[in-house]
């Protein structure tokens, strides 16, 4: 299709390397003993995604290369600390949530009590310090991001998660922990589609429900991911 005379050209395109990352939470045994290491580990994986950036932006006559971009579900343990150091770059930051925003702090700030949780629901701040700072280091890096969530089914669960902490041992919470599980795996299988490379923080043992780190590993090499494995025992 031809321009009109004095018309400006399209921008041009704009390439970029996108990331995903799924690891442990702190409660991790081999990530908790070994959390600076893996710190390191993941630095020096996104110090070489820039420095293949770099290098790309250098090529003469090639594509404008844009920053890279972090996909991450900002879970508390790897994933914030992989969000964190990709800010620290000047990378873009995408949050795929598995539920909407709001019940997503609620489930993920891992309140022991319907109080705690109907406060971080309401948008109130918990008078748990522990489980406010928890909700708000999630909500910093929701304010940074680009945030893709998952929230058609919130309606549904946010009495069945209220139910699940009043009853930690009924029903309702087996019905809870399976339904968050598969929310999980579709926000994680949203992620292996919109990444490039896959850097996983994984026990290499942990599979323990449907949307864990070691089912995401999995998918990911199911569909020809590329996958960098950093084991947390060993990073």
């Amino acid at each position: 299709m031809s321009r009109s005379p004095g018309e400006a050209p399209p921008p041009t395109p704009v390439a970029r390397v996108c990331l995903g990352v799924t690891g442990h939470r702190e409660r991790n045994a081999a990530f908790a003993r070994n959390r600076p290491a893996v710190e390191a580990a993941l630095a020096e994986v996104f110090h070489l995604v820039d420095a293949a950036v770099a290098e790309a932006r250098a090529e003469p006559g090639g594509l404008t290369v844009g920053a890279p971009r972090l996909h991450s579900l900002i879970a508390e343990g790897v994933d914030q600390m992989a969000a964190t150091q990709a800010l620290a770059r000047g990378w873009q930051l995408t949050a795929i949530l598995p539920f909407g925003p709001a019940l997503n702090r609620a489930v993920n700030a891992h309140p022991t009590s319907p109080a705690g949780a109907r406060a971080l629901l309401d948008g109130r701040a918990p008078r748990d310090r522990a489980l406010r700072t928890r909700a708000e280091a999630i909500g910093t890096l929701e304010a940074t991001a680009r945030v893709f969530a998952l929230g058609e089914q919130d309606a549904e669960l946010e009495p069945l998660f209220l139910a699940a902490l009043a009853q930690p041992r009924g029903d309702a919470a087996d019905d809870f922990a399976m339904r968050a599980s598969a929310r999980v795996a579709l926000a994680g299988q949203m992620m292996i589609e919109h990444a490039d490379l896959i850097v996983a923080v994984w026990d290499g043992a942990t599979t323990a429900a449907v949307g864990d780190t070691g089912r995401t590993v999995a998918a990911s090499m199911e569909q020809s991911s590329h996958v960098v494995w950093i084991v947390p025992a060993n990073p």
